[in-house]
């Protein structure tokens, strides 16, 4: 497992690449240790967006950047690590959905206590909104941020914000934070969603009925 520790002056975040182009991050190698090289680097289009960026991933500095290309097995040579002690060891995690019909790593995010911000273009910001009534909010423990074809830095504006703010919260306030985002991810539990499977599966079998009376 991995410690998690809320750095005060920065937090090291796991950013899915989509809004990352405006976020002041900055990869000064491209090699990893141990021999593990990203492959074609100086075509990704993340690390160019890395490269834009103004923070350097430099000894003493506040932030770093990983720029994590493998499945979270644990046999990957570098963390070793399985994804979900990957997941436990995050403050907060970052999954702007530019399109995403439900979206399961927000919702693991939160199922491990682990405040998450997503996008009103995924279908679990969408039901998050619909089960407060409005747009979820940080101190909720989802931040669902709207999303469009046309809001691409204002996005990347309320990741930074959200990110800062969550960095200055008080550790009272981040254990009422942790707990929300734990008590949305009950509201998704199987025994609450399955009986939309039911409807589903009963509307699918009845219209197969009707087709077959017509055709027989």
């Amino acid at each position: 497992m991995v410690k998690n520790k809320l750095v005060r002056n920065a937090v090291a975040v796991v950013v899915a690449l989509g809004v990352i182009g405006t976020i002041p991050v900055f990869a000064e190698s491209y090699d990893m240790e141990d021999g593990h090289a990203y492959n074609n680097a100086t075509s990704s289009g993340g690390i160019k967006c890395c490269d834009a960026g103004t923070i350097n991933d430099r000894s003493g500095e506040y932030a770093s950047l990983y720029l994590r290309t493998t499945y979270q097995d644990g046999k990957d040579g570098i963390l070793n690590l399985e994804y979900y002690d990957l997941v436990l060891g995050n403050d907060l995690s970052v999954y702007p959905s530019y399109y995403e019909p439900w979206g399961y790593t927000p919702l693991e995010s939160v199922a491990f206590h682990v405040p998450t911000i997503t996008t009103d273009l995924a279908g679990f910001g969408l039901w998050v909104n619909s089960l407060k009534g409005r747009y979820s909010e940080l101190k909720d423990g989802v931040k669902v941020i709207h999303r469009s074809d046309y809001n691409y830095s204002e996005v990347a504006d309320v990741i930074k914000d959200t990110i800062s703010e969550f960095s200055g919260l008080p550790e009272n306030t981040i254990k009422t934070v942790r707990k929300n985002a734990a008590d949305i991810a009950e509201k998704a539990l199987w025994k609450h969603f399955i009986k939309y499977y039911y409807e589903a599966y009963d509307v699918a079998l009845h219209n197969a009925q009707k087709r077959l009376v017509m055709n027989s």
